[in-house]
């Protein structure tokens, strides 16, 4: 897989006057077939319509702050991009107008399939103080685990953040496939940077291609650096080698990279066995599993236009008597065309 550059976060409140709900999904031009649901709100919003991940929350507590606020998490991005018939530099149109919409935050992903970040160095150099930030504070996370890879050694999840996340823009590296509880060996490593507020507007206001916004912002903020034994002020310290091929890699990539909606087994068995599984399981236990099975069948909620996609895919390979894992499930899911 290629190296690529995503939006993983975008938060935008329209303030034109009069702005319904419904203007703000018109205006994200999704495909037919597409339906919100209501739930609960949050940040001062008494209500939300929801679509998976990609969120509108309107009826704030607050009068002089009632606009309707469209959020989309990173897998609300993807939702965007698979359903979507428009993309996020449309998107982007609208926020360049700040007088009727008002960004609030945007992050920017740099994904490294190649092994340009490796995140026990990044680990090292980073608690050893190798590196320069205009910040002064960051963290160190790992996520011990008992569970191995097919070498047998240990997952363990790193993840660094520099700044905070009460702050205007912070910078994250993590092993997004321990995240996603990959353990095939593959490397995927992400460099986040979280913009906020008028952070993300320059960003997008910017008509420098995103390679180099990217590279530009990450290279004035942070930058992991070699000790001297001459030289105390690290400031002069020369930048790291794989840090300088990170941002020159950065700058290479011209555009935005669409994806669709990630799946993987992985996360299906977690969210269906950890989380949902003992609310499952006590259902069957009261009413009976083919009592479950039939209310499954006749639920409110609907399969999306990819969902349907992989379960008619899967169900041809089974026919044919193919296994079906992970590495099906991820070439299905890349090969889909909305």
């Amino acid at each position: 897989m290629e190296n690529i550059i995503l939006v993983d976060w975008f938060a935008m409140s329209y303030r034109k006057e009069g702005t319904t709900v419904h203007d703000v999904i018109r205006s994200l031009q999704l495909k037919e077939g597409i339906e919100f649901r209501e739930f609960p709100g949050r940040y001062m919003y008494r209500n939300r319509l929801s679509f998976g991940n990609i969120h509108i929350y309107y009826n704030n507590i607050n009068s002089d702050q009632d606009f309707p606020m469209l959020e989309m998490s990173g897998q609300g991005c993807r939702e965007f991009e698979t359903f979507s018939r428009i993309t996020f530099n449309d998107l982007f149109e609208l926020a360049k107008d700040t007088k009727n919409y008002h960004m609030t935050r945007l992050d920017i992903a740099y994904d490294d399939h190649s092994g340009i970040l490796d995140i026990e160095q990044i680990r090292n150099d980073y608690y050893e103080r190798n590196w320069v930030s205009n910040s002064t504070k960051g963290r160190i996370t790992i996520d011990v685990s008992r569970e191995k890879d097919k070498n047998g050694n240990y997952i363990n999840g790193v993840s660094v953040m520099t700044g905070t996340k009460s702050s205007d823009m912070y910078m994250r590296i993590y092993d997004k496939a321990i995240e996603r509880g990959i353990k095939d060996g593959r490397h995927w490593v992400r460099c986040e940077l979280v913009l906020k507020q008028d952070r993300a507007v320059q960003f997008i206001k910017n008509e420098e291609e995103i390679g180099k916004k990217f590279r530009g912002v990450i290279h004035n903020y942070f930058r992991f650096v070699t000790p001297s034994k001459t030289d105390t002020n690290r400031r002069r310290w020369k930048m790291r080698d794989y840090w300088k091929k990170f941002l020159e890699d950065a700058e290479k990539i011209s555009v935005y990279t669409p994806k669709d909606i990630d799946y993987n087994l992985c996360r299906l068995n977690k969210y269906v066995f950890k989380q949902a599984g003992n609310s499952i399981d006590t259902y069957i236990r009261c009413v009976g599993v083919f009592k479950f099975f039939d209310e499954l069948v006749k639920r409110s909620t609907k399969l999306n236009a990819k969902q349907k996609y992989l379960i008619e895919q899967c169900k041809l390979l089974y026919e044919q008597g193919q296994p079906i894992d992970e590495t099906v499930i991820q070439q299905l899911s890349d090969n889909f065309k909305a």
